[in-house]
């Protein structure tokens, strides 16, 4: 009995220690276990920091598109690392301008595209232009009046056209973008030319900025690296100041041709009508970018934007496009044409009633009869007559209107061309301030007979009356 009860006393400290071993070893692995989380969740959340930073490095340096694309955005984010908004104009930008977006846009065909930014400041719209030069250099022009961009077909030019529409009180001027950057570049040769690199005088605002060879280059994946673009720009530190550019089309303020045809309708066309046709279409996207908060994901997000929507010019004139262009064109070629044929026909009145008017006051005034110096002779009959002669003596001569004269004498004297024909018919004309014959006649009538004798003259001293001196006519009526 003894010996039982000392055995199960033995077997129970023996349960007893293998069931403290087997608590010590939970207790172990549970530790182990924890450690072993612990390190997980350590390795996950290093992972993850570090894939995110890895992954921010990625994005932050994987291409917006293109590589032109990439230069664009190296520039903007270069201007966005200038703390003194107002340092930021060299960028073409100011702290003042609200509703900004940026737009590219097809200047040149086959050349890179230009960077449009359009904004408003104090409620007017206004227009910056960027391009990347062959130097790879992005340069800009900040146009000082209030502008905006359009994009228009040249009825003359037969082209598409991307312009700057710069507006006054009193004018609208259209110039393409590309004739901006063109009066720049020769301004800026002309001052380095002439003072060594000195400021050029009032055009636009201008930066450049270097860019590396791949400036130029064909698209490029969305994964391609741009660090190297971004880490090669370098600001150019001189600040070009502003010029007054040339428009290449300027008109008056809502300017019209207008024309009323000889049945009284109106007939007016717009000078910009006669000039350009609006396409209706989609052109370039714009997307925002607020300048003022601009941080590195919101420049790259809209210049990736921007690049995705950029339509060149073979994508936005469709054939559908075109065909209504062309309507538009006869359109408006068929409205020139009634103008100027309404023009022409309205002359045609104008000189038929002007000849009418002139013809008509001809008449009044010849009706008056034939203006001798300061003498008038009326037209009709004119009688001369000496009775105290034997026989007596007498004429009778015609003045016409249309300059021709008939006389009849009778027994006029033999040493008169008069008294060589009792019928005698000839021209006349006006001899004023004659001096050759005879002396004493000043404003007189000089008659020339049909039959190629010498002509006569009679002297108007006084309103329908003329004299030979020896013979004096008076007038007797029609």
């Amino acid at each position: 009995m003894e010996e039982k009860n000392k055995n199960s006393s033995t077997s129970t400290k023996k349960t007893t220690v293998e069931e403290a071993t087997t608590e010590k070893a939970h207790k172990k692995n549970k530790k182990l276990i924890v450690a072993i989380v612990i390190i997980i969740l350590l390795v996950v959340i290093a992972a993850s920091v570090g894939g995110y930073f890895i992954f921010q490095n990625i994005e932050n340096n994987k291409s917006v598109g293109t590589t032109w694309g990439d230069t664009y955005y190296a520039y903007l984010k270069e201007a966005s690392l200038e703390q003194d908004l107002g340092e930021r104009e060299k960028y073409g930008m100011q702290s003042n301008m609200e509703n900004t977006q940026i737009q590219f846009c097809e200047i040149e065909q086959g050349e890179t595209p230009a960077m449009i930014m359009t904004y408003t400041k104090d409620g007017t719209e206004y227009v910056n232009t960027y391009k990347i030069s062959e130097d790879n250099k992005v340069i800009n022009v900040a146009y000082k009046e209030p502008s905006t961009v359009e994009f228009l077909y040249n009825i003359s030019l037969q082209q598409y056209i991307w312009y700057i529409h710069i507006q006054t009180g009193t004018q609208d001027s259209y110039k393409p973008i590309s004739l901006g950057f063109e009066e720049l570049n020769n301004q800026e040769t002309s001052s380095e030319n002439l003072t060594n690199n000195t400021n050029v005088a009032n055009s636009a605002n201008v930066n450049s900025t270097n860019a590396t060879d791949t400036a130029n280059a064909t698209n490029t994946s969305n994964t391609e690296n741009i660090s190297n673009v971004t880490n090669s720009i370098n600001v150019a530190s001189e600040d070009i100041t502003k010029v007054e550019l040339t428009p290449e089309y300027t008109f008056a303020k809502d300017e019209v041709t207008t024309v009323e045809t000889v049945d009284g309708e109106t007939l007016s066309i717009s000078k910009f009508d006669e000039t350009f046709v609006k396409p209706e279409t989609d052109v370039s996207q714009k997307v925002d970018l607020d300048i003022n908060s601009m941080d590195e994901k919101v420049i790259k997000d809209a210049v990736t934007s921007t690049v995705a929507g950029y339509k060149p010019e073979s994508a936005i004139v469709t054939d559908e496009v075109q065909a209504t262009v062309d309507e538009k064109v006869t359109e408006v070629e068929t409205k020139q044409e009634e103008i100027k044929t309404a023009q022409e026909e309205k002359a045609k009145k104008e000189e038929e009633e002007r000849k009418a008017e002139e013809a008509r006051k001809a008449a009044e005034e010849a009706a008056k009869g034939l203006k001798v110096g300061n003498r008038t002779l009326k037209y009709g009959t004119y009688k001369f007559e000496m009775s105290s002669m034997t026989p007596p003596l007498s004429a009778t001569l015609v003045l016409n209107q249309n300059g021709t004269f008939s006389v009849k004498t009778v027994n006029y004297g033999e040493s008169d061309t008069l008294a060589e024909s009792e019928n005698l018919t000839g021209t006349y004309k006006v001899k004023l301030n004659q001096e050759t014959y005879p002396g004493e006649y000043e404003n007189m009538v000089e008659f020339t007979p049909n039959n190629g004798k010498d002509p006569f003259y009679f002297t108007v001293y006084q309103d329908n009356t003329f004299s030979d001196q020896w013979h004096e006519y008076s007038y007797t009526g029609n």
